[in-house]
């Protein structure tokens, strides 16, 4: 069954208590609006929890663009706001525990997202759309788990909003089938 089939068969009850929790995503100073709004949507239909690391250049409630791109997926995505990635990583707990150590999709990582295996209530970390996750968060991660999509050659990256829903498709066919 594909992906997609699998959500349409799957009940809203069921649905969310499969989904409580399974990943998290962390966009760091995103700065286009509509990507930010397409992102919203996709955490609101797949159940994913997003991470917003400031500052941006729109504050939330603020910024017509903004919320109009999520459309009306605000009130369904868990959509969280937060200063620094330090305070992040703290309110989800990535830090000081094994096995909880998030991963970095930058398009530097030696190993691409299908290349690892992903557990349950990962972490995906995201630079803006005009940078890169800084090195200081690199070193954090570590470089080992600094992950890529594939691409073909002279191709510089792919947007924010499709990678997010590349990698975050690829988890939940890790998590949610048997393929």
């Amino acid at each position: 069954m594909t992906i997609l089939g699998l959500m349409s068969h799957m009940d809203e009850k069921n649905f969310a208590e499969q989904t409580s929790d399974w990943l998290h995503i962390v966009l760091l100073q995103p700065k286009i609006a509509g990507n930010l709004g397409s992102i919203v949507r996709l955490a609101a239909n797949l159940r994913f929890t997003l991470h917003v690391v400031g500052p941006t250049p729109f504050e939330s409630g603020k910024n017509r663009a903004l919320w109009r791109a999520g459309l009306d997926y605000w009130a369904q995505a868990n959509v969280y706001f937060h200063s620094s990635f330090d305070g992040t990583a703290e309110s989800i707990g990535i830090t000081g525990r094994e096995g909880s150590a998030p991963y970095a999709v930058e398009v530097c990582g030696e190993k691409t997202i299908y290349d690892q295996d992903f557990s349950h209530g990962s972490t995906l970390i995201f630079g803006p759309e005009d940078g890169s996750v800084s090195d200081d968060i690199i070193q954090k991660v570590g470089e080992e788990r600094t992950l890529s999509l594939p691409k073909g050659s002279g191709a510089r990256c792919i947007n924010l909003a499709q990678c997010v829903a590349v990698c975050s498709y690829e988890l939940w066919r890790q998590n949610f089938t048997n393929t």
